[in-house]
């Protein structure tokens, strides 16, 4: 059963990267202890598409898809979403596609109208929301032109920048080039996100595993230059931030640095 909230969030370790952790109008804490949390193990279903939730969830841990299958079966992987992100609707209008946790996930849910009430009642609140709603659709406009304009090779880079840009890496202290990568999908989910075949998924991430010294070790890689993967991502002719910038930045700091990338 979801608990109360109240001590969760004096200890939440990721408050900073989270909406309710702006500093509101009756200052730091006031868009805190209103909800609650609930655990999902990998692969099960959040929310359903046609279901109407009773919740907006905020994600404080793991990946979340959004995912719409076809009547025969097929389907795709529309989005991803990471830590600090909101989902769900505050209109109580039915969902168009299932929410399924790709990975275990921890999610902080509180009601529409207490969600509505926040985002009423406090400015930077207000604003972390409307901002990250105007994020998720540059998100999905890059994500057209990487699905619509990409070479395999391309949007397989791309793929890896994105992860990389959400929090899933970290740098090696020796080397800062140098960056260990989880990957929280399979071969078979990452080419069906990319709208490749698993074949060319398959070829595309052998070449750019030669070609920039990509180690592979179940769904662990080490990155041995990242700038050359960067290289990869078909941005060529735009500023890139280094390894440090990206990986070190606040959550809120990384989608201004990669901004030509989307995040899912």
């Amino acid at each position: 059963m979801p608990a109360n909230n109240d001590n969760a969030c004096k200890t939440c370790i990721v408050l900073n990267k989270l909406p309710c952790g702006t500093r509101t109008s009756g200052g730091p804490g006031q868009a805190q202890g209103f909800s609650t949390r609930r655990r999902f193990a990998a692969r099960s279903f959040i929310q359903r598409a046609g279901e109407t939730s009773p919740h907006v969830f905020t994600v404080v841990n793991g990946i979340v898809a959004r995912t719409s299958t076809l009547e025969d079966g097929r389907t795709q992987i529309l989005s991803l979403h990471f830590r600090g992100e909101v989902l769900g609707r505050l209109d109580g209008a039915p969902e168009k596609c299932d929410t399924v946790a790709l990975t275990n996930v921890l999610l902080c849910q509180e009601r529409p109208s207490t969600f509505q009430r926040l985002i009423d009642d406090h400015p930077e609140f207000r604003r972390h929301y409307i901002g990250q709603a105007q994020a998720s659709l540059d998100d999905a406009r890059s994500w057209m032109i990487t699905l619509g304009r990409k070479t395999a090779l391309e949007r397989v880079a791309t793929f890896l920048v994105i992860l990389a840009a959400r929090g899933e890496c970290s740098a090696d202290s020796r080397n800062p080039n140098r960056v260990n990568l989880n990957v929280p999908m399979g071969r078979e989910e990452i080419a069906d996100y990319l709208c490749l075949t698993g074949a060319t998924f398959s070829r595309a991430f052998t070449k750019l595993k030669k070609d920039i010294r990509i180690e592979a070790s179940g769904r662990s890689l080490t990155i041995h230059n990242f700038e050359d993967l960067l290289e990869y991502t078909g941005e060529n002719s735009l500023p890139r931030p280094s390894p440090v910038q990206l990986i070190c930045a606040p959550a809120s700091d990384r989608r201004r640095l990669m901004q030509v990338l989307p995040a899912g």
